[in-house]
């Protein structure tokens, strides 16, 4: 669970409030094999000071010891950020044409030393920012872990 004090408006009447904002959510993992594990995320937040309420992904993550990598990993994962029902109101008084924003995503990451792992990362967003008048999105990023 998370709380954020900030200040927010009501979506749909910027009069009302200050509102605080506020959130849970669920994470599981399940290892089904030595090389496969399964894992889903749930989230929510309050919908009349967010325009995205509910979020949702799952995926796939596999063990590199399948070509000889064993301290490595890869994996998949697919996500929905679905838009509140204050935030659909909000978009049809705006003008957007609301759509969820959906995403698509594959790591590796790489065991390069003891003490370093190296993570590219590529996703595919679909409807960004929740419009489906944003074209489709791709995201490269290069996560670097140090620890000594």
């Amino acid at each position: 669970g998370w709380h954020n004090s900030k200040n927010h408006s009501d979506l749909l009447d910027e009069q009302i409030g200050p509102k605080n904002n506020y959130g849970f959510g669920f994470s599981i993992d399940q290892q089904l094999t030595e090389i496969v594990s399964l894992f889903g995320r749930w989230g929510w937040q309050r919908g009349d000071v967010a325009r995205h309420g509910n979020s949702f992904s799952c995926g796939v993550q596999c063990s590199g010891s399948v070509f000889g990598r064993p301290d490595d990993t890869f994996g998949a994962a697919y996500g929905i950020s679905a838009i509140s029902n204050y935030g659909k109101t909000f978009d049809l008084l705006n003008s957007v044409n609301t759509a969820n924003e959906r995403h698509v995503e594959f790591y590796y990451n790489f065991k390069a030393h003891d003490f370093l792992t190296i993570s590219p990362d590529l996703q595919w967003i679909d409807n960004p920012n929740g419009d489906k008048n944003n074209p489709s999105i791709f995201v490269f990023g290069l996560r670097t872990q140090l620890s000594i």
